[in-house]
Formats: C-alpha cells, structure tokens, sequence
C-alpha cells in the first residue's frame, strides 16, 4: 500500500526507501519489520554489497560465509534461491538484489582471481537467470571476497543485463 507502480519502469513510494539495508535475515525472523516501519520506512532493498542469503554455498567458501554472516547474521537455514528467499518473505515492499559476491562463491569459491572466458559466461548466465527469478538487479561489492583483489572488470565479470539495477559498493 506504500508502493504504487505508475508505469514499467517508474514506481510513487509514500514513505522513505531503505536503499542499503542488510536485513535480509531479519526480515526472515521478523517480517513485519515493526521499527523500520516506524521509522517511516515503506521499502528496503536488500542483497547490498554484493553479499545476499542465497545462493547456498558450498562448506568450502567458509571465509565468504563468516563476513556475510557478520553483515547480516547467521544463515539458518540455508536460502537456495532468490525464489526460496521471495516463499519465506510474502512482502512487496522489499526490493531484492542479486549479490555478486554470493553467487560467485557460490559458483566458482572464496578465492579473489579472474575469471576464465567459460567462467565469466557462466555467471552471465546465473545473473540473468536471477534477474528472470526476481531479483531488481545485481550488487557489487569490491571490497569483499571473493570480489576483493581479483582483477576485477565488472562488465567483463558478469556481463550485467540491462534490464536491472547495478548496485556497486567500491
């Protein structure tokens, strides 16, 4: 009720925009979001810094895991999918981000390189299918891993659609 969509692309909020919240575990626990509301705040967009709940990662992106685990709280449990993330959640108030970061160790592991031609064509493919699952776009943090000291080239990288939001913490 406090987000009308005026056309495709353009949306009228009634009240503030959280454009860089980390709640994307809280608003699991605790859906209503009674301080944020409160607050004044209608909508919030989540999967920030490249770090968001899901894809699942493997046990052996560890390190990746501890940071998005002190930004956003302990995963439990695991959130597969930007598809899982929407079931638990039955809000439209809460923009979804795909994190780069996420699906890249989720994909490829914790380790900070440069990704292959047939690498960087899979996680093209992932970052449009989570755009057709969802997601507003993609976040980019490059000051996190696996993103940090990697030799990054953003649009080499992931090769971002069009389509959707680029959201990049430098």
């Amino acid at each position: 009720d406090r987000l009308n969509r005026i056309s495709e692309t353009t949306y009228e909020c009634l009240a503030f925009v959280d454009t860089h919240s980390h709640d994307d575990l809280a608003l699991l626990s605790d859906c209503a979001r009674a301080d944020k509301r409160n607050q004044g705040i209608g909508v919030q967009v989540i999967g920030n810094c490249g770090i968001s709940p899901f894809p699942a990662m493997p046990d052996s992106c560890e390190p990746v895991q501890r940071l998005f685990d002190a930004v956003m709280g302990p995963r439990n449990p695991a959130i597969s999918s930007i598809e899982d993330y929407r079931r638990r959640i039955s809000r439209d108030d809460v923009v979804v981000l795909q994190g780069y970061n996420a699906l890249r160790a989720a994909m490829f592991g914790p380790e900070p390189r440069r990704l292959d031609a047939a690498e960087r064509r899979k996680i093209s493919a992932a970052a449009h299918k989570a755009l057709d699952s969802g997601a507003a776009g993609i976040s980019f943090g490059l000051a996190y891993l696996p993103a940090v000291g990697a030799d990054m080239d953003i649009d080499a990288q992931a090769r971002v659609p069009d389509t959707g939001w680029t959201v990049t913490e430098i």
